[in-house]
């Protein structure tokens, strides 16, 4: 399979899209909406799915609408997040790019090795004839 290399400019738009997504809660914003079987979710499902306040998750849906991640339409007075036809369009040219060009065991699970056990000495205690000793000197 063979993929054409991205144009500087593709590039460019590329990476705000990967930037959006390499924060830990835009992320798991994502994958809220990728796992809702609508395809959307409203903002106050979201909000209510994690345990931030209110202005950081809109903090947070903002820079992924900016990213052209995801897009919102409204319903009523409900503003429901969908992911951007342009997400689909950059996820789909990197992605599969990068998994061709993997080779085959990078495919596979990383297995830490077993890491060696090394033995602890223990402290000698120290004896008590020595205090009574001093006890003895005392008197």
């Amino acid at each position: 399979m063979t993929t054409a290399v991205r144009s500087a400019t593709e590039a460019e738009r590329d990476v705000v899209v990967f930037k959006a997504l390499a924060h830990p809660i835009r992320l798991r914003i994502v994958s809220l909406v990728a796992a809702a079987p609508e395809g959307q979710v409203s903002a106050g499902h979201i909000v209510e799915a994690f345990d931030l306040s209110q202005p950081t998750i809109s903090h947070h849906l903002r820079l992924l609408r900016e990213a052209g991640v995801l897009t919102t339409h409204k319903i009523s007075t409900f503003v429901y997040y969908r992911f951007a036809p342009s997400l689909i369009e950059t996820v789909s040219a990197v992605l599969p790019a990068a998994a061709a060009a993997a080779p085959p065991e990078t495919t596979t699970p990383v297995r830490r090795a077993p890491q060696p056990q090394h033995a602890v000495e223990a402290k000698p205690k120290k004896s008590k004839k020595k205090s009574k000793k001093k006890k003895d000197k005392k008197k």
